[in-house]
């Protein structure tokens, strides 16, 4: 009898007729470049899919903690990146599905265990799937993040380390990190949104290019592909709009 799902390695050689989460192709072309960049660091990006139609039902991305894009201090444990699964699929277990492909994975490779962000104020998954696997809260960062972990053995546990002291260190100023890690992200909106708050509020605003982990591991914003900090002060991790990001400038008194 068939199975109703399976799940698919994306690598180099399927890698283009892969599916993503995000709207733009342009999105979808750096994701692609993104991945190939991180296969050979031990990048996994696992997708489910039915059977019989071939459709996506949902993917999991995760990495070694040391060339992990996530800003977190988790040595030999794996770091979860993103697991999605569409509402339409929702209540079939696959996003455990998923997550038990990722454990299952830190297990054959002796891994201490596996760690995972979370938050309430965006796009990443929901605690509850987490906690539904067995994982524990053991950190927070702002602007509203939870890391937590799978133990398989007795280890030094996870944190997400001196984000506080990074987001001092980058002094007075507006702070906007870029990346081809997520779909969502089309490269050029930071840049656009850099000349917008120069020409409406004559304010100045630097663009950080991620392009590698190393970049990614030293943002203050610990997702670390994304992220808005301003005056030492994380303020968003997600692109949004930009009557987000000003009510947000509102509240520090950057805009009056």
């Amino acid at each position: 009898m068939t199975k109703p799902f399976e799940v698919i390695d994306v690598d180099d050689r399927n890698v283009d007729a892969c599916d993503y989460c995000g709207a733009n192709s342009l999105g979808h072309a750096r994701k692609r470049e993104w991945i190939r960049q991180c296969l050979p660091l031990g990048l996994r990006y696992k997708t489910i899919v039915e059977s019989a139609t071939g459709k996506t039902a949902g993917m999991i991305e995760y990495m070694p903690a040391g060339s992990a894009w996530r800003a977190v201090q988790a040595k030999n444990h794996l770091v979860i990146h993103c697991v999605q699964v569409p509402k339409k699929y929702a209540g079939q277990g696959l996003g455990s599905l998923l997550i038990q492909e990722c454990i299952r994975d830190a297990q054959r490779h002796h891994m201490d265990g596996v760690v995972a962000l979370a938050t309430q104020d965006g796009w990443c998954a929901d605690k509850r799937i987490f906690l539904k696997n067995s994982f524990e809260v053991v950190d927070q960062a702002a602007p509203a993040f939870e890391l937590l972990v799978l133990r398989l053995r007795q280890s030094t546990l996870p944190t997400f380390g001196d984000w506080k002291q990074r987001a001092q260190a980058l002094g007075i100023g507006i702070f906007m990190y870029n990346s081809k890690q997520c779909p969502f992200m089309r490269g050029d909106k930071n840049y656009t949104r850099k000349t917008w708050l120069k020409s409406k509020y004559g304010l100045d605003a630097t663009v950080i290019e991620v392009n590698d982990y190393w970049a990614a591991q030293a943002n203050p914003c610990v997702w670390g592909t994304a992220g808005v900090v301003c005056n030492g002060e994380i303020i968003n991790y997600v692109p949004g709009g930009d009557a987000h990001l000003v009510n947000k400038l509102k509240r520090l008194n950057v805009i009056r």
